[in-house]
Formats: structure tokens, C-alpha cells, sequence
């Protein structure tokens, strides 16, 4: 925002939407003005549903997303008329492999009760950063997730024991 204000400012009516309610927050900082975001769910899925995102014939859309993210929200705005334009402002990365030994020593002495996990990306890296012995305590170790897609992750990766938020539960 800082760089797109630099060369700019800030369009009068520009509408903007979020899929969550900090990034809503954080476009009014910068003077978005009644924010689209979903209540309820936080996710491409629920923002796609809201009645503004319905009807986008001719309308211009940039998302700005990560390097990498989904489609869906892109290829279904396209599909509804939009013209797209895709900006990845951000690149997800690994974290480089560090000392993991007083995480698998903390799981000997049964001193880790449960992980929250927040997105599909970390489970995966988690899973790869821990190792083999790690691996086979964070099958065992309750995970607990935002959304069934990263539930699913953690269920191709051999765990079985993760829980959804209620609300999660309910929306999917």
C-alpha cells in the first residue's frame, strides 16, 4: 500500500474486499472505505458468496495475493465477467531447517498438548521440518485447524487427530 500510494492517491469510491477482518482493517487504515469482507468464514469460498462479488461483468479487479496462492478466487471472478489483473506482492518461503531438538524433546516429555496449525503450508513445512521421529509425534499430537483445507493437508500427511473450530465445522 505504501508503494501504490507513493505514485498515487487513493481513488475516490474504490471499492476493496477482503477475506479477512484484519486486512479489512488495514485497507480502511490506508483509506478503503466500507470494506467487503465476509462474516462469519474467512476464506475465498465465503468472500465469493457475498452478493457484491455476484455480478462482475466489466468490472476491474487486482487481487494481491502471495506467490503461488490459489486460483479459485481469480478464476471465479473471471468466470463472473471480471477483468483480472493478478498482483503477488508477497513469496511464501520454507524456513531454512533449524534446531528442532527442543521441540522432539518436548514431545518425549509429553509436554506439548496440542499444535494449532493456520494454514495448509505450514502443516506441510512443520511436517518437513520436524523429520521422521518429529513426523511421528505430530501424527499422534492433536492438531487443531481454521479451515477443512487445512485439515485435509494434515490428513494426507497420516494425521487423524486435528479439530476444526465449530464455526469452521458448520461452514463446511
Amino acid at each position: 500500500m505504501n508503494l501504490i500510494r507513493a505514485k498515487r492517491t487513493w481513488p475516490p469510491g474504490l471499492r476493496c474486499a477482503a477475506v479477512g477482518k484484519g486486512s479489512a482493517k488495514e485497507l480502511e487504515r490506508f483509506g478503503g472505505e466500507d470494506v467487503i469482507v465476509p462474516q462469519g468464514r474467512f476464506d475465498s469460498e465465503a468472500l465469493l458468496a457475498l452478493p457484491e462479488l455476484q455480478d462482475m461483468a466489466g468490472k476491474r479487479v487486482v487481487i494481491f495475493r502471495g506467490e503461488g496462492g490459489r486460483e479459485l478466487l481469480g478464476d471465479e471472478l473471471i468466470r463472473r465477467g471480471a477483468d483480472l489483473t493478478m498482483v503477488e506482492c508477497y513469496r511464501r518461503g520454507k524456513p531454512v531447517s533449524g534446531d528442532v531438538s527442543l521441540l522432539l524433546k518436548q514431545w518425549v516429555r509429553g509436554e506439548i498438548d496440542a499444535i494449532t496449525v493456520t494454514s495448509g503450508e505450514s502443516m506441510r513445512n512443520l511436517f518437513d521440518l520436524v523429520g521422521k521421529l518429529g513426523q511421528q509425534w505430530l501424527k499422534k499430537t492433536p492438531v487443531f485447524v481454521f479451515h477443512e483445507n487445512i485439515a485435509e493437508v494434515a490428513r494426507n500427511w497420516g494425521s487423524s487427530r486435528f479439530t476444526l473450530p465449530l464455526r469452521a465445522m458448520k461452514a463446511c
